[in-house]
């Protein structure tokens, strides 16, 4: 499995479109997810914004994504789009210039996971599969618990409470 520079996955809570065009990701993830307690837990309203990027040179017959949910048991594909349309990025902007030539087409859309189930830690990744290869450009650990916070920067006894009389 071969990774995707020029692709991402933005895992989110909630996107909202703008009457101004402004796309607004709201509750984002960058890493990992945290959950309290035991699994199983139920994501009850989670999106995930994929841009796949291709050369403008490149030609598939035929592409496919996958959203894979990898747990410590098994894999499963939760979500899948079969040949989505690809446009050039620049053309969607308005009139091309000379300066402005995109050597990329891309992919751009959003899938809904309402209601999923996680049995407990596991990663949920995003995958494109084209001519006989697996392609994982971007995921998401879910954990049980929170980090420890990091270590103190020196700073906690300038701001320790006042000793009261």
């Amino acid at each position: 499995m071969q990774q995707q520079l020029h692709s991402y996955a933005i895992f989110c809570d909630d996107i909202r479109q703008e009457t101004n065009g402004k796309t607004m990701f709201i509750g984002t993830y960058r890493d990992f997810m945290y959950f309290n307690g035991a699994g199983p837990w139920q994501l009850a309203n989670f999106h995930i914004h994929i841009v796949y990027r291709i050369p403008n040179t490149a030609f598939f017959p035929s592409i496919q994504f996958q959203i894979k949910l990898a747990g410590p048991f098994s894999t499963r594909v939760v979500y899948q789009i079969d040949n989505p349309s690809f446009d050039s990025p620049s053309l969607a902007l308005g009139q091309r210039m000379d300066w402005d030539i995109e050597p990329y087409r891309q992919a751009r859309f959003t899938v809904s996971l309402a209601h999923l189930v996680v049995e407990g830690e596991s990663r949920l990744s995003v995958h494109a599969l084209y001519n006989g290869q697996d392609v994982m450009f971007d995921r998401l650990r879910i954990l049980q618990t929170a980090p420890p916070p990091p270590p103190s920067s020196g700073l906690a006894g300038l701001y320790a409470p006042t000793p009261q009389r």
